[in-house]
């Protein structure tokens, strides 16, 4: 596999199975990591809220303290509405390092990114802090997950054309839509 380009799939550390009382289900959870990584899924996207911070503490159990680092891509995200200083941004991304027991990510994001967020990422120097990521191998590669419209997206990428990947948040389902009609009752 090509490091520098990366799996064609991906696992969402979203939306992990869970217990009655609302905690990752740990068994199962893990069982599903062993299967993708069997099945050549081995990038993982994680977030700082997924599962309230919980997802990067079992991402380390279950994927990093198991397996060899150059078997996976791990990706997470800056939260951009919990900060209100560039201070922060250290912060969280030294808290993210620790919960996921790394000491770089293949690839890290601006979380979300549309007009508010954008907003945010400006007055923090955000898109700064990715540069300074990069290029001192903290992060591999370096982006945004974007929510905004098709015009902004373009006028980002001409204004800071050093980004590496956008996520685009895309499912599937939206495009039989145009196709079928939905069953609603």
């Amino acid at each position: 596999m090509n490091r520098e380009l990366g799996p064609q799939l991906g696992f969402g550390c979203m939306r992990f199975p869970c217990d009655k009382h609302g905690r990752i289900e740990p068994v199962e959870a893990t069982q599903m990591i062993d299967y993708a990584m069997k099945s050549g899924v081995n990038y993982f996207d994680l977030g700082f809220i997924y599962h309230s911070g919980s997802a990067e503490y079992f991402i380390c159990k279950a994927l990093v303290s198991r397996y060899d680092r150059a078997e996976y891509f791990l990706t997470d995200k800056m939260p951009l509405w919990t900060v209100q200083h560039p201070d922060e941004l250290n912060r969280i991304f030294n808290l993210q390092l620790k919960r996921c027991g790394v000491s770089f990510f293949d690839v890290y994001l601006l979380h979300s990114i549309d007009g508010e967020t954008l907003k945010t990422a400006e007055q923090v120097c955000a898109f700064d802090f990715l540069l300074q990521l990069r290029e001192k191998g903290y992060a591999h590669q370096i982006g945004f997950s974007f929510h905004g419209t098709t015009a902004m997206l373009a006028s980002l990428l001409t204004k800071y054309d050093f980004i590496d990947i956008v996520q685009l948040s895309i499912n599937y389902e939206d495009w039989f839509w145009g196709m079928r009609k939905p069953c609603m009752k």
